[in-house]
């Protein structure tokens, strides 16, 4: 299966006067890439979509393995825990990115 980089938790004090960026990173570090899609996703299994000040950059999946889900800037309601899903032909695999806010 494709193995992912680890992701850290983040955890940020909201401050509405001073707007915040959060970025996760989500990478292949082994694994054949024949095939190979990125995804991010809710807990739930539904796909992240760009919208709400939530972007998915896939400017580096091809050169770098690698897909980014950006917070900017950062909301309330954007507190919870993501899974980057990767699958290429032979199996899948995920990494969870989690995003605190106080």
């Amino acid at each position: 299966p494709p193995r992912l980089s680890t992701i850290e938790p983040t955890e940020i004090n909201l401050d509405e006067q001073h707007p915040q960026r959060v970025s996760f990173m989500c990478q292949i570090e082994r694994g054949s890439t024949e095939s190979l899609s990125l995804e991010w996703q809710f807990l739930n299994n539904t796909a992240v979509q760009s919208a709400n000040g939530v972007h998915i950059d896939r400017t580096r999946l091809e050169s770098d393995k690698m897909i980014e889900l950006r917070f900017d800037p950062v909301r309330r309601e954007h507190f919870g825990n993501y899974s980057c899903l990767a699958k290429n032909l032979a199996d899948s695999s995920y990494s969870i990115a989690s995003l605190y806010i106080q």
